[in-house]
């Protein structure tokens, strides 16, 4: 049964299924995790069928915004919309730390609303400028405001590739549109349970970091509308996907990658004696190659010398075909992402 449930979270993923393109993507995960923009692409990459990196930078609907887990994904304005709308009123570390420091959210992001009213573009040192003798500015040292505001719908974080972080705002008819709350997280539960499923409110809890009490009966409301199965005496609940089913025989998923990010047990994936190699100390999350969808080891890739180098340990000797085809795949990463190739380095654990 647990194999079953194995290949339904890869093909409903986009891993063994894929989308058509990144917009369908982006917005049925909702999102993709993305402190690293490098591995969020070889998320992209993964999932669809032709990746065009200009598809991404170019479209004015694709940026860079906070949401489930207070955590920065490269979203759609229209996921925006949800995230507004379940995210706002949720009493998150952010909330905590300025009321700790003795401020106001609510003021410091009005504050930052106000400072970015006359500006298309702008970064956070000009925010910090603008706001600098409101008494808020001390509160701009750290990022949290900007993610806050971000999650409220003010202000979004724009994709370019000239290594600046710049940001945006959100035009006013989106601000003034009516947040429904009950329609927004109906909606959140319905695309999760799509593109995650088989999954539990204990996984939709841990992925979207909301409470149980928040949500629980808008997700009993689904418990007749989606296909169940029974792993351990836990209800999982997915919508049948009758989509073509893509073997392959090595799959290579980045750091922070959305399978890695969205269920409680993770176990599905990865044994129980291996877990500590991949969910690192300080909430780091490496990269994990599958054999067969079964785990074989951990990767992860950085710029060296102007050229995209990779670095793979193994659990087990893996046989010259598969790393083949693993160093093939690592090839393709590099095209993709239009950077010169650089080493693979392969080792053992």
């Amino acid at each position: 049964m647990k194999e079953i449930v194995k290949e339904l979270r890869l093909k409903n993923n986009g891993i063994m299924c894929n989308f058509d393109n990144a917009y369908e993507c982006i917005s049925l995960l909702h999102g993709i995790q993305s402190q690293y923009d490098l591995y969020a692409y070889i998320a992209l990459i993964n999932r669809v069928k032709k990746f065009n990196w200009e598809e991404i930078v170019l479209n004015e609907n694709i940026v860079k915004s906070w949401g489930q887990r207070v955590t920065l994904h490269i979203n759609t304005k229209e996921n925006m919309f949800i995230n507004r709308a379940v995210f706002t009123l949720m009493d998150n570390w952010i909330k905590k730390k300025v009321k700790k420091l003795g401020g106001s959210i609510e003021e410091i992001v009005k504050q930052i609303s106000y400072a970015t009213y006359d500006n298309e573009y702008f970064t956070k040192a000009e925010i910090q400028n603008k706001i600098k003798n409101s008494g808020k500015a001390q509160m701009m040292q750290w990022g949290g405001v900007l993610a806050q505001a971000s999650i409220e719908g003010y202000i979004f974080e724009v994709i370019d590739n000239d290594g600046d972080r710049k940001y945006s705002k959100i035009d006013k008819g989106f601000l003034n549109t009516k947040i429904d709350y009950e329609k927004a997280i109906r909606n959140l539960i319905e695309k999760y349970i799509i593109a995650f499923g088989p999954v539990s409110e204990d996984d939709f809890a841990h992925w979207s970091g909301l409470r149980k009490k928040d949500f629980i009966k808008y997700w009993d409301l689904y418990k007749k509308k989606f296909e169940c199965i029974s792993v351990d005496n836990i209800l999982y609940y997915y919508r049948e996907n009758n989509k073509y089913n893509k073997k392959n025989k090595i799959i290579l998923l980045g750091k922070f990658d959305p399978l890695l990010l969205a269920y409680q047990d993770k176990t599905w994936l990865i044994e129980q004696e291996y877990l500590h190699k991949v969910w690192k100390k300080a909430g780091q999350v490496e990269g994990v190659l599958l054999v067969d969808n079964y785990f074989a080891g951990t990767w992860h890739c950085n710029q060296k010398n102007n050229k995209l180098c990779y670095y793979l340990k193994c659990i087990y000797k893996i046989d010259v075909n598969t790393i083949e085809l693993i160093e093939n795949r690592m090839k393709q990463f590099s095209k993709m992402l239009m950077k010169k190739h650089g080493e693979i380095t392969i080792e053992s654990y």
